[in-house]
């Protein structure tokens, strides 16, 4: 079991498509038990990265948060290989983002983006007093981008505090949960077919 978290500007899948595994592979298709566990072990993470998001107030548009989704990456008889991905800016608000130096082709690019985030429920309130409208909101927006390229930003590091010394303990307690599982689906599977060598077919 190997659990990869990653940026990923484009991303698509769900947790859905982790149990998913099993029907493309017939023989697995009795590890009810794995299936749903190693979905909800995984589900388990996702929050722990959501709930950083929220202690660090880093996700006022809710956008961040919502990009954060699990896909199959590598299935065989021996491995699950699961990819944790979230939107492309997820690194710049861990790590924080480095001046790159200003010019107007990249303050256009960058301000919608910062527009949205100053208009957003969770940080409106907070510039009230310099954006109270569309226009100063825009103002204030163009002026926060000229600032982050000139000056670049400060990581909040909600990614590296959940992965960094915890990666093995989040790998350790998906292994974990996973054996468990795996328990109790290869009990069930020698019971079924102990009963089918006995005639009981019922």
């Amino acid at each position: 079991m190997a659990l990869n978290i990653s940026n990923a500007s484009k991303y698509k899948g769900n947790i859905q498509a982790l149990k998913d595994i099993a029907k493309k592979q017939e023989d697995l298709l009795p590890f009810t038990n794995l299936f749903d566990t190693l979905a909800r072990s995984v589900a388990a993470v996702i929050a722990e990265l959501q709930d950083s998001l929220k202690e660090k107030k880093a996700n006022a548009t809710g956008s961040l948060s919502q990009s954060i989704l699990a896909t199959p990456d590598e299935q065989t008889r021996d491995r699950v290989s699961i990819n944790i991905n979230y939107n492309a800016y997820g690194n710049d608000a861990d790590k924080g983002r480095k001046a790159e130096g200003f010019s107007k082709d990249k303050r256009n690019k960058l301000q919608p983006n910062i527009y949205k985030w100053v208009i957003s429920p969770g940080k409106a309130q907070a510039f009230s007093s310099v954006a109270s409208n569309k226009q100063q909101a825009r103002s204030l927006s163009y002026a926060i981008a000229t600032n982050i390229l000139k000056k670049g930003t400060k990581g909040n590091k909600w990614l590296t505090d959940v992965t960094g010394k915890n990666n093995e303990r989040l790998n350790k307690f998906i292994s974990q949960e996973i054996s468990k599982a795996l328990g109790k689906d290869m009990q069930f599977f020698i019971t079924t077919e102990t009963d089918k060598l006995n005639g009981n077919n019922s």
